[in-house]
C-alpha cells in the first residue's frame, strides 16, 4: 500500500480546513500535517475532523528520531503528561508545548 502524505497549512480554518476534510473524504489513506500557527486552534481543527488517533501515527514516527529532532532546535524540551493522557495531549508535549 502506497501511503501519501501532505502538509497543508493554515489547516486550522477556512480554506485549509475544507481541504483536509474532503482528502480524507476522498481517500482516508491519506496521512495530513495539519501546518498551524495556534496550537490550540490546530487541536480543534483535528477533532472537528474526527480523527485525533491519526496523531499516534506521527508520534510513533517522531519518537524513534527524537535525538535529531530536538537538535534541530524547532523542538522544546519534552513535557511531562500522565501515561494515560490523550494522543494528541502526548504528541503536544513530545515537540515542547504544553497542552494544558
Amino acid at each position: 500500500m502506497n501511503t501519501k502524505t501532505t502538509i497543508i497549512t493554515g489547516a486550522s480554518s477556512g480554506l485549509g480546513l475544507e481541504c483536509a476534510r474532503a482528502l480524507l473524504a476522498g481517500d482516508p489513506s491519506w496521512h495530513i500535517v495539519l501546518a498551524v500557527r495556534d496550537i490550540g486552534r490546530g487541536t480543534e481543527a483535528v477533532e472537528q475532523l474526527g480523527e485525533p488517533q491519526r496523531c499516534a501515527v506521527m508520534l510513533e514516527g517522531m519518537q524513534p528520531i527524537d535525538e535529531l529532532l530536538r537538535s534541530s532546535g524547532q523542538y522544546g524540551p519534552k513535557v511531562e503528561v500522565p501515561d494515560d493522557a490523550d494522543v494528541q495531549t502526548r504528541l503536544l508535549a513530545f515537540i515542547g508545548r504544553d497542552p494544558r
